[in-house]
């Protein structure tokens, strides 16, 4: 008896995919992050590599936490004949549920080499403590 195998396009694109690193289904103007907790605060690790500080802005409302990140054109004027001309204004914004254990008031957010860091301090009523039963 002979099987009837169907052709499914994309297995034969998926080798290549994987040897040059590009991912058909990865949205290019997300911004991947990492979420993390201890004891006292909750820290957020943003990627954003080729924006500049001063055009990343942090807002917090709620229990909501956004970032949005803006390119600006370096150079308005044309440097001579493009033959490809990719580069261009953009603008990003992501959003995160935060736990109703993050105060507000003690936010602090550093940007190095593309990465922004966002230390979100927990509120003191929600550190948790162990109780020693007497």
């Amino acid at each position: 008896m002979k099987y009837i195998k169907l052709y499914n396009p994309i297995s034969n694109i998926d080798p290549i995919n994987d040897m040059i690193g590009f991912d058909p289904f990865f949205n290019t103007q997300s911004m991947p992050a990492n979420i993390w907790e201890d004891e006292t605060n909750v820290y957020v690790e943003i990627s954003l590599p080729g924006f500049k500080k001063e055009n990343i802005k942090i807002n917090i409302s709620g229990n909501k936490l956004f970032i949005t990140a803006e390119s600006s054109k370096e150079d308005s004027e044309k440097k001579g004949k493009y033959h490809k001309h990719e580069f261009s204004y953009k603008s990003i914004t992501r959003n995160f549920d935060l736990p109703e254990t993050v105060s507000q008031n003690d936010v602090t957010a550093t940007f190095e080499n593309g990465i922004l860091n966002v230390k979100l301090k927990k509120q003191t009523s929600a550190i948790s403590k162990e109780v020693v039963i007497e």
